[in-house]
């Protein structure tokens, strides 16, 4: 009977310490859509179509959660697009955002923000080559959003990019991209 109980107790310990570590740390996937545009500016007139173009965003995120406190740290590795219109690019990024939300028993809201580091890989523009081209891209986003029964997690965030993309000294111009995302941790 001692070592059943014992048993017992040793599961349930081990049992509890696996859900807690699995809340603690959770690795998901997530997609999405992005309206952006440029932020640019030039001091030889309008070279640069300045519409605004969706594109879509895929990748996959972990978070780890503080205990307590309600913060995250969200790290994410994705796939976007962004641009303009006319001058499109693909781009593997890297956001890495601080969470804070509030745990409630179905759903936890959340607003998040963090730094981004971004390298374009792909072009869909008038430009034959990348010799004008920033190809390394980083910003500041800020966002928020609702993560429903631990696992389904929609979110928004607006995206500033602070690199400017034009190594041409006459034209200067800036990622702006509007995210909207849904995502599963499991």
């Amino acid at each position: 009977m001692k070592h059943i109980f014992f048993f017992v107790i040793v599961a349930s310990c081990l049992l509890f310490a696996n859900n807690s570590q699995a809340q603690i740390f959770r690795f998901g996937i997530k997609a999405g859509a992005t309206f952006s545009k440029f932020n640019w500016s030039s001091n030889v007139g309008n070279m640069i179509d300045n519409n605004s173009a969706t594109g879509f965003q895929v990748g996959v995120m972990t978070r780890v959660k503080i205990p307590i406190i309600g913060l995250a740290v969200h790290p994410e590795l994705l796939y976007t697009t962004s641009g303009s219109d006319s001058d499109k690019f693909g781009y593997f990024q890297i956001p890495v955002n601080l969470q804070w939300g509030i745990d409630l028993k179905v759903v936890r809201p959340f607003v998040q923000g963090g730094p981004y580091w971004g390298y374009a890989v792909k072009k869909s523009s008038k430009r034959d080559n990348w010799d004008d081209i920033n190809r390394s891209n980083w910003g500041i986003g800020l966002g928020a959003g609702i993560e429903i029964l631990n696992h389904l997690q929609v979110a928004f965030k607006y995206d500033w990019g602070l690199t400017d993309l034009s190594d041409n000294s006459s034209v200067s111009f800036k990622n702006r991209v509007f995210n909207l995302s849904i995502g599963y941790l499991f």
